[in-house]
């Protein structure tokens, strides 16, 4: 390799460096609230992407988004982090999970349309006096609920299309609301888990997820998530 060659390749190095910094300054930190507990992880399946996730807690309101922006690499992760600073520009004046989802569509519809790129996107607002849950999801793979004291597990769903296609992407019911109890546990995830493949090609879906994390309602909370990932390493690798 000669010394052009060369540094042009640590330039490159040096973008991606950064860029992956950057991407993972878009994960929150883990909450422990004295009103709720939220615990994040993270696997990259390259070295930079495009997925990203956002807890804010305002008053007696805790909202919680996550996108997945088609593809990898740089381009992706690049416009992750648009979609972090306009979703939290948006959250300091709302926490209707509609009206964020709204306004991030007419935001990418605006700039970004003709990148070919879209964003699968999931935002839930949780009322911490009342436990009243909204959410509206774009695309993106719909949140498990699961319910202590009944047992059960409930899939709120995401009837949009991801948003960034078109200005027409909400589809009806646009959004929704249930009610939890102390005790419940709300699991958002991407595609990249649901996707894995173990022996034979065969993906996890998001039954073999719902499985898991029903194997997993016992463990503390923050054990949850290495639980997690520690199955589907073992199951699909």
């Amino acid at each position: 390799m000669c010394s052009s060659d060369l540094h042009k390749q640590q330039l490159a190095d040096i973008d991606l460096r950064v860029a992956k910094r950057v991407h993972e300054s878009l994960l929150p930190r883990p909450v422990r609230d004295p009103r709720i507990w939220i615990d994040v992880k993270y696997v990259p399946v390259e070295r930079v992407g495009g997925d990203y996730a956002q807890i804010r807690i305002v008053d007696d309101k805790c909202l919680v988004t996550v996108c997945d922006v088609s593809g990898h690499g740089t381009a992706s992760a690049l416009l992750a982090s648009r979609v972090s600073s306009q979703v939290l520009s948006t959250s300091s004046t709302t926490t209707d999970p509609l009206t964020i989802t709204r306004e991030l569509n007419q935001f990418l519809d605006e700039y970004f349309s003709d990148t070919g790129l879209f964003v699968t996107f999931f935002a839930l607002a949780i009322d911490l006096r009342t436990l009243e849950v909204e959410y509206c999801g774009a695309g993106h793979p719909g949140p498990l609920l699961h319910r202590r004291r009944a047992g059960a597990v409930d899939t709120l769903p995401s009837h949009n299309l991801p948003v960034g296609i078109c200005a027409d992407f909400l589809r009806e019911p646009c959004s929704g609301r249930t009610r939890i109890a102390h005790g419940d546990r709300i699991l958002l995830y991407t595609d990249g888990v649901t996707e894995t493949t173990g022996v034979g090609g065969v993906p996890l879906r998001a039954e073999g997820l719902q499985t898991l994390f029903v194997a997993g309602a016992d463990a503390p909370l923050f054990d949850l998530g290495k639980f997690l990932l520690d199955q589907i390493g073992r199951a699909h690798v």
